[in-house]
């Protein structure tokens, strides 16, 4: 992952920025978002009549979405504002103090992609990721980002790929195949139990 000289401290810079940006997402998903969500229950327990109960749950219900907004949207523009080898670099990274797996990221060439096909490539990324540290058991993952698209290979207990694409499909499965869809990009998804797990993001 050689740079010319300079680029490396602007990567730095810019990762820095991502991280922080990550982590204030972070701070209004895990600690805010449930937080609010605790003061409505505790009010229902405390008995506060219904009458005054109601208007304080929708100014609450409120402020969770707003909430959820803002952490979704300082989420979900790390890509297009950095361009997707930074955001996934910073991913990787990320993804490393969650996992005892070891995490790679390998680059093919210098790939650069418009906006909304960074963005959805970065998101199908994240939740493979995230599937892959938290469901696969796997000693190894493997991020690729090439010319074409972005692949993510792990070397865990795999699953029924028939099972998952059943109707009603997993939640994980429509995310990405609606990111995929935003972008008219292909989806390719290859498991089988014990065989580990490849999910590929790529233009058509």
């Amino acid at each position: 992952m050689d740079r010319p000289g300079g680029i490396d401290k602007l990567a730095a810079l810019l990762l820095e920025s991502e991280s922080r940006a990550t982590e204030v997402a972070r701070l209004l998903h895990d600690e805010v978002g449930p937080t609010l969500s605790g003061i409505g229950f505790h009010l229902q327990a405390l008995g506060v009549p219904a009458e005054q109960l109601g208007p304080i749950q929708e100014y609450l219900n409120e402020a969770m979405e707003h909430v959820r907004a803002a952490s979704g949207k300082l989420q979900s523009n790390v890509a297009g504002r950095s361009g997707l080898r930074l955001a996934l670099e910073l991913l990787v990274e990320r993804t490393k103090g969650l996992t005892a797996a070891a995490v790679t990221l390998r680059l093919i060439g210098s790939p650069r992609f418009p906006a909304p096909v960074a963005h959805a490539m970065y998101q199908v990324a994240e939740l493979a990721l995230q599937n892959a540290h938290v469901h696969a058991s796997a000693s190894e993952i493997v991020v690729t980002l090439a010319g074409d698209g972005v692949e993510i290979r792990d070397n865990g207990v795999g699953f029924d790929l028939s099972k998952a694409q059943a109707s009603p499909p997993g939640a994980g499965l429509v995310r990405m195949e609606s990111h995929a869809g935003t972008a008219n990009l292909q989806l390719r998804l290859a498991s089988a139990a014990g065989k580990g797990t490849i999910v590929g993001i790529k233009t058509i």
